[in-house]
């Protein structure tokens, strides 16, 4: 069913599964080996001047298969459960209030925010697990 989706083109992020380095690139050459379970071989131009991949080497990749623009998003790092909320912290003065989000579309490093957080509003996007502990020892404070 997703087979479909993977097009000559298509940006390619990977690691391999002996290294944790990220490697880039686009997709040169698809062969279909199999249509009954989806199984194809997609060919990726890289930059591999340091010699880190072996020919043959087995990958986790992404394709990326479409760009949405979405008209807010939020960090995927930033967000915390609260209760039976997905929320962020929001920068209100000199305090962080709670925002619980309501959630749309989503990849591996951003989630498209459908309400609970206006536009513009400054937000914990990184470490946001530390203020999480510190409302919770001073009591939350939130928008009703």
């Amino acid at each position: 069913k997703d087979q479909r989706y993977v097009k000559v083109g298509a940006s390619v992020s990977f690691l391999t599964t002996n290294n944790d380095q990220i490697f880039e690139g686009k997709i040169a050459l698809i062969n279909v080996l199999a249509e009954t379970n989806q199984t194809i071989i997609a060919r990726i131009i890289i930059n591999n001047e340091k010699g880190l991949l072996i020919p043959g080497s087995f990958v986790n990749a992404k394709i990326k298969v479409a760009e949405i623009a979405v008209p807010l998003a939020v960090k995927r790092s930033g967000l915390q459960p609260f209760r039976d909320f997905t929320v962020v912290y929001a920068l209100v003065g000199d305090e962080y209030e709670v925002r619980m989000l309501e959630l749309g579309r989503q990849d591996d490093q951003w989630i498209e925010v459908l309400g609970g957080l206006q536009l513009g509003t400054r937000y914990v996007s990184e470490n946001s697990y530390v203020i999480k502990a510190d409302i919770e020892k001073s009591g939350a404070s939130h928008d009703h």
